[in-house]
């Protein structure tokens, strides 16, 4: 994707459990556990430290990110993971689109190579973002770690497995799993070459974040996993060469606004990749890198509001770009 850095966002948030979450390792312990939390030895001790893997947490805020939109923005056309193609053709339409990964890949028998550009501007909002079979994504997940000093608690509780028959108890059908009731996560989030759009829909799941409507890992219908998210940072980067014109800092400047046409067109970027803010962030020079800080918090929640108005009247204009 471009060979080339030009903006990137940066959000750092802390994630608690509101209920019992389980992120379950797949494999019994020693104790005898058969659903024991994932744990993590990057300290070198022996009794290892529970984490939130960063799989985890894209998986589930990519479907999030999904249902939304499908919701919200049933134009953009989102694909569906569960519908492929069949002899090289497309599921009927009238029931969804098919996935991107699938739909791309069966094209790969053309004499043509498919560039990355080609991949990118025939995908979804969804592919274009968080990635597909065939595409690299822009939004990037790092492991969330125990916060320095943060105390941690996990629990034993008892099971029992479910009759697909009865709706009852299996008779002699029990298990052990353990669950994290109290502790707190660094997490990191990266989005990198990111369009106007692409920043509203961050924020989105920010702000769903903060409002505990996502739920995590192992038993989310049974009252498991719903995380409490708090944006400690979001900043905004971009690379500003010597010779570029000067960015308006009461803006956020997507891909599409910081290149060329020749770079552009490929893409399917827009020249009015930008939005602007109604409250103007702290900006930092540094070097030939600009710095939006969202450090304030009444700051951050008009940028999230912006951002994500933004990314509705994308939606709402998908087919027209």
């Amino acid at each position: 994707m471009l060979r080339k850095l030009v903006n990137q966002a940066d959000v750092e948030m802390t994630l608690r459990p509101v209920e019992p979450l389980l992120i379950a390792s797949g494999v019994p312990n020693a104790a005898g556990i058969d659903l024991p939390f994932v744990l993590t030895y990057r300290r070198g001790d022996d009794a290892g430290e529970p984490y939130l893997p960063g799989s985890s947490l894209k998986g589930v805020l990519r479907s999030h990110a999904e249902r939304i939109s499908r919701t919200m923005a049933p134009k953009a056309r989102v694909c569906d993971p569960h519908l492929g193609t069949r002899n090289g053709a497309q599921e009927a339409s009238a029931i969804g689109v098919p996935f991107c990964g699938k739909r791309l890949r069966a094209r790969k028998g053309e004499d043509r190579r498919q560039e990355s550009h080609d991949l990118y501007r025939e995908s979804c909002p969804i592919c274009r973002t968080f990635g597909s079979t065939v595409y690299r994504g822009r939004l990037a997940f790092g492991d969330a770690y125990l916060r320095d000093g943060e105390a941690h608690r996990i629990e034993r509780r008892d099971g029992v497995g479910i009759d697909r028959f009865s709706g009852g108890a299996s008779h002699q059908v029990k298990f052990e799993l353990e669950v994290l009731t109290q502790g707190a996560f660094r997490a990191r989030v990266r989005l990198e070459n990111f369009e106007d759009w692409q920043l509203g829909l961050l924020a989105l799941l920010c702000r769903d974040l903060e409002d505990e409507m996502i739920s995590v890992g192992h038993g989310t219908t049974r009252g498991l996993g719903r995380l409490k998210g708090t944006v400690e940072r979001l900043d905004v980067m971009y690379i500003v060469p010597p010779k570029t014109r000067q960015l308006d800092d009461a803006r956020v400047h997507g891909v599409g606004s910081l290149l060329e046409e020749g770079e552009r067109r490929p893409y399917g970027f827009m020249s009015d990749d930008h939005f602007r803010l109604n409250r103007a962030p702290a900006v930092k020079p540094q070097g030939v890198r600009r710095v939006q800080s969202f450090a304030d918090e009444e700051v951050r929640r008009a940028f999230f509001d912006d951002a994500v108005a933004r990314w509705s009247e994308r939606m709402d204009n998908w087919m027209k770009s």
